[in-house]
């Protein structure tokens, strides 16, 4: 229902409303070009704040889709010739990358004041940063390992 403040104020009417719907949702149309779709509206701070924090938590679940194949572009895939270092350099790279992309698609969220987009994203930061923290640990176990340095 449109109200009568938004027609005077030159809004649309209710007739280029229900235009504007069809136009966005007819069989034909673009997703990416159409009025009710565009890149822009997909990357809002709710759907980036939700995103953000899965990342997150896939960074601390370890072994997920995402890390084997982060591992496997680094030519350290399972069952492999992988010498200690790889595996460990590859782990931590793995973990390091969504906790990273994490922070980042959790920042348009860390924006807005108050709502349930602010306390995801804010949820986000410090699991992403537990995530961090397990990769950089994992990457320096890595070095010791190669150096002969490992403590086991």
């Amino acid at each position: 229902m449109v109200a009568i403040d938004d027609v005077r104020q030159g809004g649309p009417l209710p007739d280029e409303l229900s235009d504007e719907r069809s136009s966005a949702t007819s069989p034909g149309a673009d997703p990416f070009t159409s009025a009710g779709t565009s890149v822009r509206t997909l990357f809002t701070a709710q759907s980036t704040s939700v995103a953000a924090l899965a990342l997150a938590v896939v960074t601390l679940t370890g072994n997920s889709i995402l890390v084997a194949g982060i591992q496997s572009i680094l030519g350290q895939g399972a069952g492999g010739n992988a010498s200690p270092f790889g595996y460990y350099l590859s782990l931590g790279v793995a973990v390091l990358v969504p906790a990273v992309l994490a922070v980042l698609l959790a920042r348009p969220g860390l924006r807005a004041d108050i709502g349930w987009e602010a306390t995801l994203a804010r949820a986000a930061v410090p699991l992403a940063a537990l995530g961090f923290a397990g990769g950089v640990l994992t990457v320096l176990g890595g070095l010791l390992t190669m150096n002969g340095l490992a403590p086991f």
